[in-house]
């Protein structure tokens, strides 16, 4: 974790070290709901079925590379 705040606070130098702290504590909060999310999704739904959706989110997701530095806040929270 210390190292990904040292990243952030090096790469968002718009923000304040609490900002980035709270970057990353609302993505922490926003993975573990991730973590139950995906476990109901597995419960109802084919890994097979969700598959392709998933790549092209990620793919999605991997264009945002091109709009630094709100990218790096996205693609920490999601």
């Amino acid at each position: 974790m210390c190292m990904f705040y040292f990243y952030y606070q090096q790469k968002i130098s718009d923000l304040a070290g609490w900002q980035v702290s709270l970057v990353m504590l609302i993505g922490s909060g926003l993975n573990l709901i991730a973590v139950y999310v995906a476990s109901q999704i597995g419960k109802k739904w084919n890994s097979n079925r969700v598959f392709p959706t998933l790549v092209a989110l990620t793919g999605l997701a991997l264009l945002l590379v091109f709009f630094e530095p709100l990218c790096f806040f996205f693609l920490y929270i999601f």
